[in-house]
């Protein structure tokens, strides 16, 4: 009876082990994404904003990559935001910062379009009938939106240079752990940035509400608080982190067509590293798809099309 109880402890024991070694492999212990928390989290970082926005909306596509930002509200006006992520070389980072109520409700009311000249088909949005040139010249050549002969679009650029500071503080931290580690160039800053964003988990922002229509695209802020966000959100926060870690001029964002449909990615120029080539305005641009991890060189569609061409410029 003894050794039967003895053998039975030992099969427990070894189940154990191996159903966590099981579930670690297959990714039952990766972090679960919490809307209800990162709602709160939201709300909170949000409440001096004066534009209606819909967080309560659960990502659409969400797929996690076994990484999450998390935060946690530290006093009346501050929370800390803690993501830990692949930097370069099998070398993890902590990346935590302090967020500010009022500088996140501000950057959060920099951007958005009015919904009374609209109507949505789908992801598409198009201008109602007889809307007036005039009135959405005004509308929408401010605030995160330009507007040319009746052809209208996000301002990236705008965007990048009205997020807030988090771009700047994120790159700052990636060039301290660089340094610290004796890797610090160009091509491992660039690595290191893309891996901090292709780790975020993916989804897509639908904030619309109201008044006021965001075309799917979360801001900086926005992205690190909720823990998610899509292809156009993930290619500005990845500019707003290399625009303080490399020459400005040698970033662009690429809107381009895939097999799945519209999509948009980054260019970046005078990297010394293999990978998808793009010339425009006779220099060489890497592509760098910002969605999912991967190594940046090994980038490959099976059909793409590049339809836009933003680059980023000094100021908005």
């Amino acid at each position: 009876m003894y050794v039967l109880f003895v053998i039975i402890i030992l099969l427990s024991v070894n189940f154990f082990i191996n159903d966590r070694i099981f579930k670690s492999l297959f990714g039952f212990n990766r972090p679960a994404y919490n809307q209800k928390e990162q709602l709160k989290l939201i709300e909170f970082l949000t409440q001096q904003k004066n534009r209606e926005k819909n967080y309560e909306n659960p990502p659409k596509e969400y797929n996690d990559y076994g990484r999450l930002i998390t935060g946690e509200i530290i006093d009346d006006t501050t929370a800390i935001l803690c993501y830990k992520y692949p930097l370069i070389n099998n070398i993890e980072n902590e990346f935590s910062v302090y967020a500010d109520v009022k500088k996140v409700s501000e950057a959060v009311d920099k951007f958005g379009a009015p919904s009374k000249y609209l109507k949505r088909d789908g992801d598409r949005y198009n201008f109602t009938p007889n809307s007036d040139y005039s009135a959405l010249s005004h509308a929408f050549n401010k605030d995160g939106f330009f507007l040319n002969a009746n052809t209208m679009g996000v301002d990236y650029n705008y965007l990048l240079h009205h997020h807030g500071p988090l771009g700047k503080q994120i790159a700052d931290d990636i060039l301290k752990q660089l340094q610290n580690h004796g890797l610090d160039y160009t091509e491992n800053r660039v690595i290191s940035a893309c891996n901090f964003v292709q780790f975020i988990p993916y989804g897509q922002p639908e904030f619309d509400k109201g008044k006021d229509v965001y075309f799917g695209l979360s801001i900086p802020y926005e992205s690190i608080i909720l823990s998610f966000c899509d292809c156009d959100s993930k290619s500005l926060l990845l500019a707003s982190i290399l625009y303080h870690l490399i020459d400005y001029k040698d970033i662009i964002f690429v809107g381009c067509d895939i097999k799945e449909g519209a999509h948009m990615i980054l260019g970046v120029a005078g990297l010394n590293l293999d990978g998808l080539k793009y010339r425009y305005n006779g220099r060489e641009y890497m592509l760098i798809e910002t969605t999912v991890p991967h190594n940046i060189e090994e980038m490959e569609y099976d059909y793409i099309k590049i339809t836009d061409i933003y680059p980023v410029k000094a100021t908005a």
